[in-house]
């Protein structure tokens, strides 16, 4: 089997399951990850699903205090964890630029998460494969749901159980904001740009998963608040999204696409006027909302809007997006600008 780069997620019941798979290719086309450079990639090697039967190195992570990293402009620092690795601290500070750059929250690094977001890593590292649920009796096994397994590990809250998402990367960076990084998809960015998303956890075992389970309890800006991805003024963003790696697709049928633009609102959102237009000309999108997305994984206040082809290198875009928020009108309109890969 070939190397690629897996990454799923799963919402708090009642909501269906999403999971996805890359299937492979050049890697500088999956997704982009708008953190200004398109050096950040990690190499093409992406912890793939060649890595399936290996025990070794599964035990307790080295915790030794690490220095905290120099902040980033902009970026918007949560509580930290008690210990923290290396992959701990980029995972914190990825989170710390996405959310500033949307101009949300800060989400906390919770210890009781990243204890059960650590243990469901190595419970996949242990059985070989990428899942959501565990099997009672398998090497370690702490509950059957990502609720199960929060609850097992201590948490009692703020908030309460939210998401979970998986990577067959396990560093810090490349399953985030990396090349194949979750918040480079569609589905599996509901979470990160979440105005309710509070506490998270990340967990990854030797570098090959990655597991983020997340909590509610963020604070509820104005009701006409919005947020857009990638943000205005964006440079660096990545032209394709290989819309057949997430599972259920898309865009069914279609391999390749755009890179997914997304707003996300305080309340719920009622899209009237979309358009995405370069030099003058519009460009043709598939828009996805909780009322046309069949997957049932995309809320209410969130909205996609998805190129049908790749996007054009080192070339700008812009979008208007108009409706109303939480009944009140809104109108935004921004602009980013494509990488040179």
């Amino acid at each position: 089997m070939s190397a690629r780069a897996l990454f799923f997620l799963v919402l708090a019941a009642p909501l269906a399951a999403c999971s996805a798979a890359d299937g492979g290719g050049d890697p500088t086309t999956i997704a982009g990850d708008d953190t200004g450079s398109l050096d950040d990639t990690g190499g093409t090697d992406d912890g793939g699903a060649t890595d399936t039967g290996s025990t070794t190195d599964t035990g307790p992570k080295d915790t030794a205090p690490l220095p905290d990293p120099p902040p980033v402009p902009g970026a918007v620092y949560g509580a930290k964890c008690t210990t923290m690795t290396a992959d701990d601290f980029k995972a914190w500070e990825d989170i710390a630029i996405l959310r500033g750059k949307a101009k949300m929250g800060a989400l906390d690094c919770i210890d009781t998460i990243q204890k059960a977001s650590n243990a469901h890593a190595s419970y996949m590292q242990l059985n070989g494969g990428l899942t959501h649920k565990e099997v009672d009796g398998k090497p370690g096994f702490t509950g059957v749901n990502f609720w199960d397994r929060m609850k097992a590990a201590g948490f009692t809250g703020p908030g309460g159980a939210m998401f979970e998402v998986i990577h067959s990367i396990g560093d810090g960076h490349g399953s985030i904001l990396g090349e194949s990084g979750w918040v480079n998809t569609l589905y599996h960015r509901i979470p990160f740009v979440s105005f309710g998303a509070k506490g998270y956890g990340f967990g990854n075992n030797s570098g090959k998963w990655a597991t983020v389970d997340f909590s509610s309890g963020g604070a509820t800006p104005a009701a006409t608040t919005v947020a857009m991805w990638p943000v205005d003024g964006d440079k660096d963003v990545w032209t394709t999204f290989r819309c057949a790696s997430e599972i259920p697709n898309p865009l069914p049928g279609q391999t390749n696409a755009g890179y997914p633009v997304s707003i996300t609102g305080a309340k719920a959102l009622a899209i009237t006027e979309h358009v995405i237009t370069q030099g003058g000309t519009t460009v043709d999108h598939v828009t996805l909302t909780k009322t046309t997305d069949s997957s049932g994984l995309i809320p209410d206040t969130q909205a996609y809007f998805i190129p049908k082809a790749p996007l054009l290198k080192s070339t700008r875009y812009d979008v208007k997006v108009s409706g109303t928020v939480g009944g009140a009108a809104f109108s935004q309109t921004w602009s980013f600008t494509t990488g040179a890969k």
